[in-house]
């Protein structure tokens, strides 16, 4: 089981890839108001961040800005927060995240899990919202920030799917950790129920 949750579920932190940027003033003296949004990145052959796309389908080329993501040719889901500017997009700060497909309930079934014995700890639901192809969602996690937590989406039937967490074994709720998380809705499904254990219960959302 060990072996399959190494394979199968994302560890947030040594999947994170974050990088933080200087502001800019305007020719009036004035910085430019920041915004945060779920993007998508496209890298190119060197690795270098190329193309922002927003969810609304706009996109931007910010090769000059030479942000290097260390992995060609790949696209990443990521929270990033910029300013507009006369040139088009500065990024100030860029995050990685979860995103990766939601996983059949029966592989982790085949792997050894029960139902009942899928990793469910819970978190604090900030927020959750579908746009670009994606259910988005901002999470507080608790934690001492000592070690990584482990996430994947479970596809527990047709267009029904949860959220799995893992916490780090004596990983004491000291703080609330930020989190965001996004998984591609496969294609084809056009209703989709979502599943987040919290503190309170079972948050569900329809989409």
């Amino acid at each position: 089981m060990k072996t399959l949750l190494s394979k199968i579920f994302c560890l947030c932190c040594a999947m994170s890839i974050t990088m933080c940027f200087t502001g800019c003033m305007n020719d009036n003296n004035e910085y430019p108001s920041r915004i945060t949004n779920f993007v998508v990145v496209e890298t190119d052959a060197s690795g270098i961040l190329s193309r922002v796309t927003l969810d609304n389908g706009e996109s931007y080329n910010i090769a000059s800005q030479s942000i290097d993501f260390g992995k060609p040719d790949t696209l990443f889901r990521c929270v990033a927060s910029y300013a507009m500017v006369n040139s088009g997009m500065k990024v100030h700060n860029i995050s990685n995240i979860y995103s990766n497909p939601p996983i059949p309930l029966d592989t982790f079934l085949e792997g050894g899990y029960t139902e009942e014995s899928l990793p469910r700890d819970p978190v604090k639901v900030v927020s959750v919202f579908k746009s670009g192809g994606y259910i988005n969602m901002q999470l507080g996690v608790m934690t001492t920030g000592n070690s990584a937590h482990a996430y994947a989406f479970c596809e527990e039937a047709d267009g029904q799917y949860s959220l799995l967490h893992q916490r780090p074994v004596n990983d004491l709720e000291t703080y609330t950790m930020t989190v965001f998380l996004s998984m591609p809705i496969p294609e084809g499904v056009e209703t989709v129920t979502f599943s987040i254990p919290t503190y309170e219960g079972t948050y569900i959302r329809t989409f």
